[in-house]
């Protein structure tokens, strides 16, 4: 072999191992490369599933348990307005029972005392035994504290259940229009129940409720339930004449889901209970009852 074959060859060689090192490098970059996207990649995975916590996971965690505090105290203050030990098999009804003509009676009660002390701002408690519904009722001087505020009066989207501000409570008997309000929170609480109403047996098994003031107990009668939009001023609370009464009773009456044989009159005491329904934007649903005599 010449010498310049030689130098070719040993050239050529040379070249190869320049090429076999260089490949080598490379390879060790890539790997060293793709072990710093695997780690850059789980450390985006990380810092993104941290910012999911705390952004959606923590915040839902945090008003489940502020739900269930709210829960909890709306059942603690209604429970400690029941002056009576239920009897076995006893309902609500009968545990609210008070003796009649009772002229020792304070005003109000007893019964509503401590919970007074609590919240002054409440004025009865509303009472559905078939639908689970069983709560204190407040009212303020509008109709928007409440939505937003829970008996504690602290910040809540479950709010209370609250009478409308323009109806009056007192120790004189109850006259007229009373509309009580709540949410239809997604829990189950609050007045979520009232659509119940739109089955029939559920109509027609529940037709008795309570609704009592500080100051007495009352029983009322349901004669209509229905969805409504805001369209229709079903809470009107002033009227001209017992003939505009008479006709905006006839109109809550007929468009009830389901006919009643309740027959109403001007002298009629009539309660609403209103939530918001979901059929369309701005439904509304309403039931009506009357005082029972």
């Amino acid at each position: 072999m010449s010498r310049w074959q030689n130098i070719c060859l040993h050239g050529t060689n040379n070249i190869k191992k320049i090429h076999g090192i260089m490949r080598e490098r490379t390879r060790g970059k890539s790997v060293a490369m793709t072990k710093l996207a695997v780690i850059l990649s789980v450390l985006t995975l990380g810092i993104a599933l941290f910012f999911v916590c705390i952004y959606g996971i923590l915040p839902a965690i945090i008003s489940n348990v502020g739900d269930k505090l709210d829960i909890d105290l709306a059942a603690t203050l209604y429970q400690r307005t029941i002056t009576q030990e239920p009897m076995p098999q006893a309902n609500a009804a009968e545990v609210f029972e008070q003796p009649d003509g009772d002229e020792t009676a304070q005003f109000p009660r007893d019964c509503f005392t401590t919970v007074l002390q609590d919240n002054p701002d409440v004025v009865g408690r509303v009472t559905i035994e078939g639908l689970d519904i069983a709560y204190l009722v407040t009212q303020t001087i509008d109709n928007d504290y409440y939505l937003r505020h829970g008996y504690d009066c602290q910040d809540s989207k479950s709010g209370t259940i609250f009478l409308d501000y323009r109806c009056d409570i007192g120790q004189e008997p109850l006259k007229g229009h009373y509309i009580l309000y709540g949410h239809n929170m997604k829990n189950g609480t609050m007045f979520h129940n009232l659509k119940n109403y739109a089955e029939e047996e559920s109509f027609k098994n529940n037709r008795k409720i309570r609704f009592d003031t500080l100051y007495m107990d009352h029983k009322w009668e349901v004669f209509s339930a229905y969805v409504t939009s805001t369209d229709f001023y079903y809470i009107e609370t002033s009227f001209e004449n017992d003939e505009k009464w008479l006709e905006f009773l006839a109109e809550l009456q007929n468009k009830s889901l389901y006919p009643t044989d309740v027959t109403l009159n001007e002298n009629d005491v009539v309660l609403t209970l209103s939530t918001c329904s979901y059929e369309f934007n701005g439904a509304r649903f309403v039931v009506h009852a009357r005082l029972i005599k």
